[in-house]
């Protein structure tokens, strides 16, 4: 089924930018416009569970996501002379790009930047899904799932960032005088 008037009317996304509207938000302006089955598929997605949606678009980026995560496991067991073997799971499909940013990603000088890079890693997934049907439900599916990378990053700052650097520090000092 065609989505092209929800998606015309949904407005870009970035990272790190503000965003027009919260996943809540979003989901709730496409529910009236979505078939039964896709609207249950969206709510499934945008509440992160995405092994109960049978799109081929959504089971494309659960396979992107296994090799990332496995691409990850691999780089962090190899560091410490460990086995990965225990935390990698089957995919379908390959992508070089998945190795590249876990690479990078693991290489990178702190925690916050190697989020970065691989949550660019699973933007640039989304839009790639997107243009393969840009008024397909794939696309709606892809722009739910860039909202939440665009939420999350918005929720992080460097205030936050700082108040829990204090925290942990505090807590720290008061177990070293007990």
């Amino acid at each position: 089924m065609a989505y092209a008037y929800v998606m015309a009317s949904l407005p870009l996304l970035a990272i790190g930018k503000d965003i027009p509207m919260n996943s809540a938000d979003f989901f709730a302006y496409c529910e009236p416009m979505l078939s039964g089955k896709d609207a249950r598929g969206l709510e499934a997605v945008m509440e992160g569970r995405l092994e109960e949606v049978n799109h081929p678009g959504v089971k494309r980026y659960r396979a992107a996501e296994t090799q990332l995560r496995g691409a990850v496991a691999r780089i962090r067991a190899a560091k410490i002379g460990a086995d990965p073997s225990p935390f990698l799971k089957s995919f379908s499909g390959w992508d070089s790009l998945a190795e590249k940013a876990a690479a990078d990603a693991m290489n990178a000088a702190n925690p916050l930047d190697r989020e970065l890079i691989l949550d660019k890693y699973r933007w640039h997934v989304l839009e790639d899904l997107a243009a393969l049907d840009s008024f397909g439900m794939v696309a709606v599916y892809a722009y739910g799932l860039r909202l939440l990378i665009a939420e999350k990053w918005l929720k992080l700052d460097e205030s936050q960032g700082e108040a829990a650097v204090t925290t942990i520090i505090e807590d720290n000092v008061a177990g070293i005088g007990s």
